[in-house]
């Protein structure tokens, strides 16, 4: 039978069909244990092989009498050592590693493991998880993941060296990482999050060279981040997130050259941004958000990160001026700065950012005005900038982001008192902004109901708030209030009174003028006038059997 020998120094040779395949995690040694390992093979070849010579004859005899369903045949006899001498333990075949493991869980609530088919009477390639190569009988992949298995990971999870995958997310395996981990050579994804392990990461889990994408989210891990990590490769994805961890980013990481997502949010780390993390040319996603981390960010950050779509620091101790030049970064999608030391002012160009959806600048120290230029952020959804001491008008055009839906400018020193005062109150009456917002800055669920409200009519007027045909003078809401009830039916959308046959039309009349009225009732001026949501999905229900009926299906 053919077997996988384990050698010290991260050395495995598997043997089989006389090939060695050789795999070394460090071929750097010095000139002492090169000398020592001459003289282990000298000593080797004075003694003469181990086992008694076959005939190659019999050899190939022997081995295709004993091949079995794992597709592993006897070693060769002519077999030679890799540096070092075998240790003890030699695992038969990948299904004595997997039982190992299935031996590691004491709960299974879906069987799929320990009541399924995980058993010596079927091909391992055919258990529940496992996957194989096509050719060979080699387990290339193990995914258990959402299963809710408890209990602990076997180190000779180590074993399965042709092991590509491994994926065991969203269960309850606790206990310390195996440092066995680190044999598996050719590993790209390792996928432990959402578990309750402990301890502290292997810092030999470098030896994984092939390594894509690590993710321990969500576990019970301490102790700093290896300096080790910063010398995998070809790692694209690093998620620590959720863990107990402690001390600061290691600057190694600024070695990973093929990185693209950094997520250490809710890591408990310290200490300052390491420059090095400057060098992640082709990063597009850093969050670090709710640890202790300190430090400014460059003027130029783009110049740097150019690719970067999603940069998330809030809650640290990051100071100084917001990058002045972060307009350069045109794929930025997500922008999370907000509860840091920040001072001066918002960049002047930040309305450049025309891809843009989620701005978050709130508590800081941040003074000045709000750019006029934030009205040119066309898919912006959620902006951000409460507790700070941001002064002067809100820029007129803000009213006019249909795709926003959360605002808040509460606690700073915005007024309305001055020339464009009228614009500046009519601010959410042009778009699916509650008037509130405009006047005041603040932002509360009766807000929301207004720009529910604004939709129901947008849907079935087919009429956008951001409508030419609409201005301060006329609103979207005023134009179906005056048109509220008796000629109602003259501003719905014509493709909702397209009849189908069968249906009453009468009936479909009153349904859409109730859906016309609630819309108007929650886009009332004043929010305490406004219907409670709670109420707004009562009607709807009422609305929705009204309608049902109605319909020829």
């Amino acid at each position: 039978m053919r077997k996988e020998i384990v050698y010290d120094d991260d050395v495995v040779v598997e043997i089989g069909n006389n090939m060695i395949d050789m795999q070394i995690g460090d071929s750097s040694k010095d000139g002492q244990e090169e000398s020592s390992q001459k003289d282990d093979h000298q000593e080797m070849e004075e003694q003469g092989p181990r086992v008694d010579q076959e005939s190659s004859k019999e050899q190939q005899e022997k081995r295709d009498q004993t091949s079995t369903n794992d597709g592993y045949q006897d070693l060769p006899r002519d077999w030679r050592y890799a540096r070092n001498h075998p240790k003890d333990l030699i695992i038969d075949s990948p299904s004595q590693a997997l039982l190992s493991f299935q031996s590691g869980i004491g709960f299974d609530p879906t069987n799929s493991v320990l009541g399924g088919n995980w058993t010596e009477a079927t091909s391992f390639c055919n258990w529940v998880g496992v996957s194989c190569s096509r050719n060979k009988q080699r387990v290339t992949s193990l995914n258990l993941s959402y299963t809710g298995l408890q209990g602990t990971i076997s180190p000779l999870i180590g074993n399965l060296s042709f092991l590509v995958s491994l994926d065991l997310r969203n269960n309850s395996f606790y206990g310390n990482l195996p440092n066995e981990i680190s044999r598996l050579h050719r590993l790209k994804e390792l996928l432990l999050q959402f578990n309750q392990l402990e301890g502290n990461i292997p810092p030999t889990i470098h030896h994984c060279r092939e390594l894509q994408l690590l993710s321990l989210e969500a576990n019970r891990l301490s102790g700093g981040i290896p300096d080790e990590l910063g010398i995998l490769p070809s790692l694209r994805e690093l998620n620590l997130r959720m863990n107990n961890l402690n001390g600061a980013i290691p600057s190694s990481l600024g070695n990973i050259s093929a990185i693209q997502i950094l997520n250490l949010r809710e890591t408990g780390l310290t200490g300052s941004l390491p420059s090095s993390l400057l060098n992640l040319s082709s990063v597009i996603g850093i969050d670090l958000v709710k640890n202790n981390i300190s430090g400014t960010l460059p003027m130029d950050i783009c110049n740097y990160w150019p690719n970067i779509h999603s940069l998330n620091l809030s809650f640290n101790k990051f100071s100084g001026q917001l990058p002045s030049e972060i307009h350069r970064c045109k794929g930025l999608v997500a922008l999370f700065l907000g509860y840091n030391m920040f001072d001066g002012g918002m960049p002047t160009d930040i309305g450049s950012l025309h891809k843009l959806q989620l701005l978050d600048l709130g508590g800081n120290n941040l003074i000045g005005t709000i750019p006029s230029t934030v009205g040119n952020l066309s898919r912006l959804r959620k902006f951000y900038i409460e507790d700070n001491y941001i002064q002067g008008n809100i820029p007129t055009d803000i009213g006019l982001l249909s795709n926003l839906n959360e605002l808040n400018m509460e606690l700073n020193n915005l007024t309305a008192e001055n020339k464009n005062a009228t614009h500046t109150k009519t601010l959410g009456t042009l778009g699916y902004i509650a008037p509130e917002y405009g006047s005041e800055g603040k932002v509360s669920t009766r807000g929301d109901v207004y720009s529910y409200g604004i939709m129901l009519l947008e849907i079935f007027t087919a009429k956008k708030p951001t409508d030419e045909m609409f201005s301060k003078e006329m609103s979207l809401r005023k134009w179906v209030a005056e048109s509220f009830p008796e000629k109602t039916i003259h501003i719905i959308d014509d493709a909702l009174l397209d009849p189908e046959e069968g249906d009453d039309l009468k009936a479909t009349h009153t349904i859409l003028l109730s859906i016309i009225e609630l819309g108007l009732e929650c886009t009332k001026e004043l929010p305490v006038e406004r219907i409670d949501m709670k109420d707004v999905v009562v009607k709807l229900n009422k609305i929705k059997l009204a309608f049902l009926p109605n319909r020829n299906f």
